[in-house]
């Protein structure tokens, strides 16, 4: 086969990443399904059946590297503490399924699609068909009321929307026609359009932090090594904090005003700091409360149940949910998976034809964790974590083929 040319496994591949975004949509109040199974679930057994078709061929085979084994691991933990929790046991799997089953299916079988970094790079470029189809009829009233639609995972679309456009804004370089750029253009100002929708501080914030922190970060080893232990250096002050505050302090008396409801649905949410302190002391409240209830279960955790049950919420943290439903080994694996998939990112930038690609992979997975940390990942960002996880993980798997 040609280097570039386009495999029935990429197809599948880059129909993949395109359904994801309509997934997360509604038609009639119900989201696209066969007999319960949803359209990117859909072609995911279509992707199994083609790669056990081909592995028989022996055409393809198996590899593993370091990061798929704790994503195994990680996803096995939060089995567990499913299977002990008996009154729970129907909920809990139904929701392991769309939380880690699901994900993992996808993370462990996209490697297999792509076998060069453009096919990468395409599957990512995917996403925005998926996010045109789902929105652009959308974007003439947001325009002129500058009200966010009332349609699901907003957060979720928000945060497609900006990776699709970082992703864009790079790959305009591959090309010097300017009909083409001109066009890359348009398309990355389309996707900060719908970014917009979301009417997230936790989105927009995580975009602009995460753009800044990657123009510098790739020139030195030194940052990177200061990036990680930053990183991990937040997480234990974060964790110490829990510990030591108490939920008393955290309760909030003022009562929000029906004009300010009305305005958290509209742009001026983002510009408006009134309610800024109370709002994150609720998201704290919650936090703890969240936080209380996994030490009653600290080492296995309490199962994926706990997820989508936390009274009329979820966590709104992954950091703290993982630690409610996988317990310590959970949060350990987690943290190892990211930290894994950050050295991965690092070393591979050092390789000139990955270093568009990891440019992209470092600001989305890192957007994704700052929203995380606000907003978990429910609507679907677990899906997208494993999803991005998987291209960190086809990206290694092609430098050791290239160097072997």
């Amino acid at each position: 086969m040609k280097k570039n040319a386009i495999s029935i496994g990429s197809l599948l591949g880059y129909a993949f990443m395109a359904s994801i975004p309509i997934s997360l949509m509604l038609f009639d109040g119900n989201r696209l399904s066969v007999g319960g199974v949803l359209l990117h679930e859909l072609i995911l057994i279509a992707i199994l059946l083609y790669l056990i078709w081909m592995i028989a061929l022996q055409k393809k085979s198996i590899n593993f590297i370091f990061l798929d084994w704790i994503a195994i691991l990680y996803v096995f933990f939060a089995l567990i503490p499913v299977l002990l929790s008996i009154d729970n046991l129907y909920l809990g799997a139904r929701d392991y399924r769309h939380l880690f089953l699901v994900p993992l299916i996808a993370y462990l079988l996209l490697p297999f699609l792509f076998s060069d970094v453009q096919h990468i790079t395409n599957a990512f470029l995917f996403f925005i068909p998926g996010l045109l189809i789902g929105n652009l009829s959308l974007l003439p009233e947001f325009l002129r009321t500058g009200i966010r639609p009332q349609i699901p995972n907003l957060i979720t679309i928000g945060l497609l929307s900006s990776w699709s456009a970082v992703l864009a804004f790079i790959v305009r370089k591959g090309s010097s026609k300017i009909r083409y750029k001109i066009f890359i253009y348009l398309t990355t100002f389309m996707m900060l359009l719908f970014m917009s929708f979301s009417v997230s501080r936790g989105v927009l914030l995580a975009f602009l932090i995460t753009f800044f922190l990657s123009i510098f970060i790739f020139k030195k080893k030194i940052y990177q090594k200061i990036f990680i232990f930053s990183f991990i250096a937040i997480l234990m002050i974060f964790y110490l904090s829990l510990s030591a505050v108490s939920e008393a302090s955290l309760r909030t008396s003022s009562i929000l005003s029906e004009e300010y409801r009305e305005m958290r649905r509209s742009v001026y949410r983002l510009a408006t700091v009134d309610y800024y302190f109370d709002d994150f002391k609720n998201r704290m409240y919650l936090w703890k409360k969240a936080y209380n209830l996994g030490l009653e279960r600290p080492i296995l955790g309490r199962g994926a149940f706990w997820y989508r049950n936390l009274g009329p919420s979820t966590p709104h943290n992954i950091f703290v949910a993982v630690f409610l439903t996988s317990g310590c080994v959970g949060m350990l694996l987690f943290i190892l998976l990211i930290i894994n998939a950050y050295t991965t990112i690092f070393s591979l930038a050092r390789v000139e034809t990955f270093k568009g690609l990891t440019k992209f992979l470092f600001i989305s997975f890192t957007v994704l964790l700052i929203v995380g940390a606000s907003n978990d990942f429910s609507g679907g960002r677990y899906l997208l974590f494993f999803v991005l996880l998987s291209g960190i993980a086809t990206a290694k798997k092609i430098q050791k083929k290239d160097i072997s």
